[in-house]
């Protein structure tokens, strides 16, 4: 279904001194042309004018009046625009805008990301304390400690999950913890997990923190990830 929006219009118009001129003939021109310019963002080339006059069953004369003999719109020779409709529109944009971003706050707030900020905070400042080791060592001449070999990352079963939780009696749901995680294929924001224990820990307070609070399942947060994702596009 095409999605449909709406401009408001004001019923004293006709009494504006600049359509009080027109015919009746060029007032539905006039409302069907501001129309098109909502649905085009704003703007219209003034080479479509012929193209106009055929759809709306007019001479291309009377779009052209309507658009030059009366100042109700503006153009640049290039194309045509009502600054009226770019205000409205802008207000629109900025309500559509500030909306998205309250859904967003909202969202988090119900569904929570303390788990993945917490993580990756923890990844930034261990990189930092790294770097200003490796400037440490630099600027002093001496050698730097060789680093171990990096261990590479084995993601967990979900019986191997469920052992640690019942160890740490906290309650999670092992399943939903590796189906969580593989969706989003063991990333902790930008970053590959290292440790999947400390992860469970950062769940662990979460929950103690916000006891009525749950996580979704992987696919309602894949789901929600990409809708957020391209709400931009929309």
């Amino acid at each position: 279904m095409k999605e449909t929006f709406y401009f408001s219009h004001d019923y004293h118009a006709r009494h504006d001194i600049k359509m009080e001129t027109l015919s009746m003939e060029k007032i539905g021109v006039y409302w069907c042309l501001i129309e098109m310019l909502y649905e085009e963002n704003g703007y219209i080339k003034l080479n479509l004018c012929e193209r106009i006059a055929v759809a709306l069953r007019v001479q291309c004369d009377t779009i052209k009046s309507v658009l030059e003999d009366f100042g109700l719109f503006e153009n640049d020779g290039t194309q045509f625009w009502s600054n009226s409709v770019l205000r409205r529109l802008k207000i629109r944009e900025n309500k559509s805008i500030q909306a998205k971003k309250s859904a967003d706050k909202r969202w988090k707030k119900e569904n929570g990301s303390v788990d993945t900020n917490e993580c990756e905070r923890i990844a930034i400042k261990e990189s930092k304390v790294n770097k200003r080791k490796e400037n440490i060592y630099r600027e002093s001449g001496e050698q730097a400690p060789t680093p171990s070999k990096t261990i590479k990352f084995i993601p967990p079963t979900i019986e191997q999950v469920n052992e640690y939780c019942l160890e740490r009696s906290n309650g999670i749901d092992a399943e939903q913890f590796v189906n969580f995680y593989t969706a989003k294929n063991w990333m902790i924001g930008k970053n590959k997990m290292k440790e999947w224990k400390a992860c469970v820990i950062t769940w662990e307070k979460r929950n103690k923190d916000n006891p009525k609070q749950n996580f979704k399942s992987s696919e309602e947060q894949a789901i929600q990830e990409l809708k957020q994702k391209y709400a931009k596009y929309n």
